[in-house]
């Protein structure tokens, strides 16, 4: 057996697992199964991935699997389907309310890139109303969020990683108070410090 060879049958044994815990109602399972068969697409052809070309009957399964797993409490799926209605990919449907609520559930539990993406709707206007209170405060929450996420990256790459981190934080920061009114920061922050105190009780 050449090595392609192995790596298929890596990948079918690793598809047939998680088929059958997925049958079995696991959410983690289901968002992995997802990821790999997308991975397959993408090794067939990037050009069919881009413009959403071939097999439909797996995209269907794609969308049904991210959507099993969000709605059990996944919350990286929760983000994924999100992204599909923001951006209209996969064969989503083009939804920014659609987005909108899957986003918030994975931001409300922590998920740091749906954080993000939601500060970037209500600074903007795009798919929430604009908002420049709850924009601060998700992008606050947003840069609370990464220091456990570097803590698991190599060593070497944390101090530059955070240092990257800390300026584009702290530019979008400034930027978004200085359309801000003060009593505008003050409420920003209050609700941020209430959600990670209610988030980080033991």
């Amino acid at each position: 057996m050449d090595l392609r060879e192995d790596v298929d049958q890596s990948l079918a044994d690793r598809e047939r697992d998680l088929r059958e815990r997925a049958g079995d109602g696991d959410p983690s399972a289901c968002r992995e199964l997802a990821e790999l068969l997308l991975a397959q697409r993408a090794r067939r052809s990037v050009v069919d991935v881009a413009f959403d070309q071939g097999d439909e009957a797996q995209l269907d399964e794609v969308r049904e699997l991210y959507r099993s797993a969000a709605e059990a409490g996944d919350i990286v799926a929760q983000y994924h389907i999100g992204q599909m209605h923001y951006k209209g990919w996969y064969g989503a449907p083009h939804d920014y309310r659609v987005a909108f609520r899957w986003l918030q559930r994975a931001a409300g539990d922590g998920y740091q890139e749906a954080q993000y993406r939601l500060f970037l709707m209500h600074r903007d206007g795009t798919g929430a109303p604009q908002n420049f209170v709850r924009a601060h405060v998700w992008l606050n929450l947003c840069s609370a969020s990464w220091g456990p996420i570097i803590d698991d990256w190599p060593t070497a790459v944390r101090p530059e990683a955070l240092k990257e981190i800390g300026k584009t934080v702290a530019g979008a920061l400034r930027q978004l108070e200085e359309k801000m009114m003060p009593d505008e920061l003050v409420e920003a922050r209050r609700l941020a410090t209430t959600w990670w105190e209610r988030h980080t009780a033991s």
